[in-house]
């Protein structure tokens, strides 16, 4: 009886282990993560305008504040380092930098940079120790941001709170610029 009881507590456990691994590789296994909906609209190192509102299920990224404009730019840093920058509105705007599985790797706002525009340099650990050694003379303007992640996307929300600035943010984000810098 004991023992018929332990293979049933047993079968219970290992029942419920197999569960609990297989909800969590349900990610690892989806074919529409974000990663994958954004490299079906976005080319590489290039900022693409997207909107929260639209019907388009081509340029539609779900649950997008639709208070903000927003920016998303596919990157690889196989090529060299990726340099990011767009002179915005005197706007609230962030940028946030994610992987490729969409975890969020970096994130700032207008409020934590010395200047109102975006100026960031995003780069691997070891072509951040070659730019050191002969550093260019602008690189001390630019916010210099290191990650293991060679590939990866990054979204740049600006906030449209008054319609009348909807003009100058759409020619902020679509001046914004997201181009590979070999060095």
């Amino acid at each position: 009886m004991i023992r018929a009881l332990l293979f049933a507590v047993g079968g219970v456990m290992l029942a419920g282990i197999i569960h609990i691994v297989s909800v969590l590789q349900v990610p690892a296994f989806a074919p529409q993560d974000t990663w994958s909906r954004i490299a079906d609209i976005a080319p590489l190192d290039r900022f693409l305008r997207i909107r929260a509102d639209t019907d388009d299920d081509a340029v539609h990224i779900p649950m997008l504040d639709p208070m903000m404009e927003h920016a998303v730019c596919r990157y690889s840093l196989e090529a060299g380092a990726v340099r990011m920058r767009a002179t915005l509105p005197d706007t609230y705007w962030s940028v946030a930098l994610y992987n490729r599985r969409g975890e969020n790797i970096f994130s700032i706002n207008d409020r934590a940079v010395a200047t109102k525009d975006l100026d960031m340099l995003v780069l691997t650990p070891d072509q951040l120790a070659i730019i050191r050694e002969n550093p260019p003379e602008e690189l001390q303007d630019i916010l210099i941001i290191e990650t293991d992640d060679m590939q990866g996307f990054a979204l740049l929300h600006v906030f449209n709170g008054d319609t009348t600035l909807t003009p100058e943010i759409h020619a902020g984000l679509d001046a914004a610029r997201c181009e590979i810098r070999p060095f």
